[in-house]
């Protein structure tokens, strides 16, 4: 791939990543640290949500054993709310909805190709 193709798709992924974590995302890109780079694929693959990796059952992903932000296991959540025996349902808003559709659709073409 050129080089001026590759900047054109990082330009168009960049402008999709909440502004919070758009320094992960350059530090990962940067090649700079295998930890931010773990961190962003994981955010990419749930839609961006700092919770959804902590909460993330994905347990054959080769990621899941190093991914951020999970919980201790000291009895507690994230939230530091004692752990209930079954787990709540979650309820999504509509940002999340959409930001977990287009982490979809950009698994199903991810090189942005159109038909």
């Amino acid at each position: 791939m050129d080089e001026d193709k590759k900047k054109e798709l990082m330009t168009r992924f960049m402008s999709k990543v909440p502004s919070s974590l758009q320094k992960v995302f350059k530090r990962a890109y940067s090649g700079k640290s295998k930890a931010s780079g773990i961190k962003a694929k994981c955010l990419d693959c749930v839609g961006f949500q700092r919770i959804e990796v902590a909460e993330c059952e994905a347990v054959t992903c080769q990621l899941f054993q190093y991914r951020p932000y999970k919980p201790e296991f000291s009895g507690k959540t994230i939230e530091n709310k004692e752990i209930s025996g079954e787990r709540q349902k979650r309820v999504l808003s509509s940002e999340q909805k959409e930001a977990m559709q287009k982490g979809r659709k950009n698994k199903q073409n991810p090189k942005g190709i159109t038909q």
